[in-house]
């Protein structure tokens, strides 16, 4: 089995992770919000947007 991609690990995380020492470390963002952003990050690694 190959390696997970950098797209599919940040997508993990944003999906799984409870990223609770980020979200602490950073006034004013959420959770949500931090799992939105990871999920851009991924959309830019990736080209655009995952087809679901």
């Amino acid at each position: 089995m190959p390696p997970p991609s950098l797209v599919d690990l940040l997508r993990h995380i944003a999906r799984e992770e409870p990223l609770t020492a980020t979200v602490r470390a950073f006034r004013g963002l959420t959770r949500e919000h931090l799992g939105q952003l990871l999920d851009e990050a991924a959309d830019k690694l990736s080209g655009g947007p995952r087809e679901l």
